[in-house]
């Protein structure tokens, strides 16, 4: 079984989470059921600090003069300790600001998470690991798999552009829920269109259908199926202003 020293320097972290030293012992023993880290059984300490010790140390170990949210320090000598996988820091400061659109035990999960998969020798900055480091971050979160119902993805890092977690939308309580996960695709019946010629030439028909019902039913269309494009809600709202003040104004 892993072990976790739980080491609190900066008392806010008290009043986030009670008894911070038994919320992480049962939290390793949930992530340790994962198919990635089965076998793992190590120890490592969890240093629960301020924003101001993370910039010394950061400095001090990493040579960047700046805060910054988890650090993680490897146990590189291997001779004194086989079992000691090393060290994670968590800035409290960090955590929560980044729990204004979430939660503090979410934030605090993701980060502390993060850093212990590191010491077992996870790299985000490789694109398998990455996906790996992701998946085993969200089934931390109290049964949700992300932090809210739609989570946009648009690099290259993974195979889908959005997932939906249909749990979020009623706030329920359990330990299981349902994703779906969006891809995209010029094949078969799509969901957004896409900016080929066949949709284009489409585009243009749909355009005279609308400037036929402007001009004979006073019937204006606008934001995102007006202009054939995936708006965001601020660009569909705002064309919508620009034309109202365009054409009536």
């Amino acid at each position: 079984m892993t072990k976790v020293n739980v080491i609190i320097d900066f008392s806010k972290w008290n009043k986030k989470i009670s008894e911070p030293k038994n919320y992480i012992k049962k939290k390793v023993r949930k992530i340790k059921r994962n198919k990635f880290l089965k076998g793992n059984n190590k120890e490592f300490s969890l240093f629960l600090t301020s924003s101001k010790k993370m910039k010394n140390l950061n400095f001090k170990f990493k040579n960047k003069n700046k805060s910054t949210d988890v650090l993680s320090f490897p146990n590189n000598d291997k001779f004194l300790n086989t079992d000691y996988l090393g060290d994670v820091a968590i800035n409290f400061e960090i955590v929560d600001k980044r729990s204004k659109d979430t939660n503090f035990n979410y934030e605090f999960d993701r980060m502390w998470v993060h850093g212990y998969l590191h010491l077992l020798g996870f790299d985000h900055k490789k694109n398998k690991d990455f996906a790996k480091m992701s998946k085993i971050e969200k089934k931390m979160n109290y049964g949700f798999y992300q932090p809210c119902a739609a989570v946009n993805y648009p690099g290259k890092e993974v195979p889908y552009t959005r997932i939906i977690e249909y749990k979020h939308f009623l706030n329920q309580e359990s330990p299981h829920t349902v994703i779906v996960s969006e891809t995209t695709n010029d094949h078969g019946e799509p969901y957004y269109p896409v900016p080929n010629k066949k949709n284009m030439d489409l585009y243009q028909r749909y355009q005279k259908l609308a400037e036929h019902e402007q001009t004979h039913s006073g019937i204006y269309f606008v934001g995102r199926l007006a202009n054939y494009k995936y708006f965001n809600m601020d660009q569909a709202i705002k064309n919508a202003i620009n034309f109202f003040e365009t054409k009536f104004l």
